[in-house]
């Protein structure tokens, strides 16, 4: 069933229409704002500090949702984790009854749609008593699954990390330095990848792409080295005009003209044969497909 479709017949009209207008006005944004990006690389960072599997970890911004600003997925355990970012100290930052219609339509789209085993929504504030006032403001049967944070606003990385010594620890775990000229850079890395990162990105990629990029290396913490397609895959790639290969969720994933093929990272190098065999496009994915299947059994 489609989202839309499925709105209509659980909710109405009314749901289906405020999700389009939230939709639209996220796409018409979708670079988001200076705090949503620094709350999601803080986030990324938390992540690398503290947890194992970063692939077991998906971020998203500006999805189709009710509470979209920024999502949170653990594979793992089923539990999506969506915040609205509400970068102010006026009224907009403040709980409401329509903020808590919108809570509830995503919990139920998360549960009944979706099929995540737990959902939670979250409203993201700059000012730690308006997030205190807001969590006592949400109705008592609605906390299980709503909540208000604080997370600080600030005019740049450098700001951000003198404020926050949550955010600059794992910064400093991750890059395995107290540097605060090495946090700033590792810090602005991973924003820029967030910036122009597709739908859906594992930290693991997040952090991957940065540590890729960066020269000096600033990520010998934590954050395990994660070398890009082998070089037979680039070139054989490279033979055909808008043919790419690249990490994706830890596997290897190419593309060619919307057509997606994803490997697993064990991909063995053919025989020179047959890769000269291989002349085609098509032939190429054809066989790459084989060898996921391959893989499968």
């Amino acid at each position: 069933m489609q989202l839309e479709s499925f709105l209509l017949k659980r909710f109405g009209h009314d749901a289906e229409r405020l999700l389009k207008r939230m939709h639209t006005g996220g796409e018409n944004n979708s670079k988001g704002t200076l705090y949503e990006l620094q709350f999601t690389v803080a986030r990324i960072f938390a992540i690398a500090a503290l947890e194992s599997n970063l692939d077991d970890f998906l971020i998203s911004r500006q999805e189709a949702g009710f509470v979209d600003d920024i999502v949170l997925r653990e594979k793992s355990r089923g539990v999506k984790r969506n915040y609205q970012a509400r970068n102010s100290s006026g009224s907009t930052s403040k709980w409401s009854e329509s903020l808590g219609r919108k809570f509830q339509l995503q919990q139920q789209l998360d549960l009944e749609f979706h099929g995540y085993e737990h959902s939670y929504q979250v409203l993201l504030v700059p000012d730690q008593a308006r997030a205190d006032q807001n969590n006592l403001a949400i109705p008592p049967e609605m906390r299980s699954y709503s909540a208000s944070e604080f997370h600080p606003s600030a005019d740049n990385s450098v700001a951000l990390l003198c404020k926050n010594a949550s955010v600059r620890s794992h910064v400093s775990k991750v890059c395995a330095s107290n540097d605060l000229s090495d946090l700033d850079s590792a810090f602005r890395l991973v924003l820029s990848v967030c910036i122009d990162a597709p739908a859906v990105v594992s930290v693991g990629d997040f952090v991957g792409l940065a540590r890729s990029i960066s020269k000096p290396d600033l990520f010998s913490g934590t954050a395990p080295i994660r070398p890009g397609p082998p070089g037979w895959l680039l070139s054989k790639c490279a033979e055909f005009e808008g043919m790419k290969a690249e990490i994706k969720l830890g596997v290897y994933c190419v593309r060619y003209q919307g057509f997606e093929v994803t490997t697993g990272a064990d991909l063995t190098e053919p025989d020179v044969a047959v890769l000269d065999g291989l002349d085609t496009p098509l032939k190429f994915m054809k066989f790459l497909m084989a060898t996921l299947r391959h893989q499968l059994l």
